[in-house]
């Protein structure tokens, strides 16, 4: 999942989505630029409104016997965000001719259909997000400092902090502490004989990391005053 950067849509082998956040923050910023606000920019905003809507139901709803999370979002998608979407591409339609190009409503505009194709495959597969926000949220800590960090001098430089940044942000999904996973042993993380209900937490001291046993049915392994 990507903006519309067109260097993206060169990549082979990958199933592309588009953002949909992008899109609504195009129409969010030209609903600011009225001086009056409300118009097409506020009407656009509502479709967006229903879609999130329909996104947050079909995480809530409960599958039918038989049937797995993803098949049933993709099922309700279909049931209610083709419309929407239908709809709204209709509207988008209607409305571009209309609008002038150098100005932000024609950006969002022009933005949205160009990009229609991938924002709306979102609805084909029930394990594809309508947005990229999660991720977003989750590399801000780094893009924060990037004035810091502008440029890598060399390629093996610009690698090596690309597995820096996805080694510290998949720990910090995991719920593991960065410094503990790049510093334990590895044969700590060794999983347990076949059958063992063995369950291991580490708590990590001055002096080092202890071993501790409690309880049942739990993989081996470590962290920081965690449970794996």
């Amino acid at each position: 999942m990507s903006g519309g950067y067109t260097a993206w849509r060169t990549l082979a082998g990958a199933t592309h989505l588009g953002c949909m956040t992008h899109s609504r923050r195009r129409f969010v910023d030209a609903l600011k630029a009225r001086k009056k606000g409300g118009g097409p920019p506020e009407q656009e905003l509502k479709f967006f409104e229903q879609l999130y809507r329909i996104e947050s139901q079909a995480r809530d709803k409960t599958p039918d016997a038989g049937e797995t999370k993803a098949d049933c979002i993709r099922r309700f998608r279909q049931q209610h965000s083709l419309p929407v979407l239908i709809a709204l591409k209709s509207w988008l339609d209607d409305i571009a001719p209309k609008v002038v190009p150098d100005t932000k409503l024609g950006d969002a505009v022009s933005y949205t259909l160009n990009q229609w194709e991938y924002l709306t495959r979102y609805t084909e597969d029930g394990r594809m997000p309508i947005d990229n926000n999660l991720l977003e949220r989750d590399i801000r800590i780094f893009a924060t400092g990037r004035k810091s960090w502008l440029f890598s001098d060399t390629v093996d430089g610009a690698k090596a902090s690309a597995v820096v940044y996805s080694l510290m942000l998949t720990c910090r999904a995991c719920g593991i502490e960065p410094l503990a996973y790049g510093t334990v042993p590895t044969s700590w993380c060794a999983s347990p004989a076949a059958g063992s209900t063995e369950r291991v937490h580490v708590t990590r001291r001055r002096s080092g990391f202890r071993w501790r046993q409690q309880g049942e049915g739990r993989r081996r392994c470590w962290s920081s005053r965690r449970w794996c």
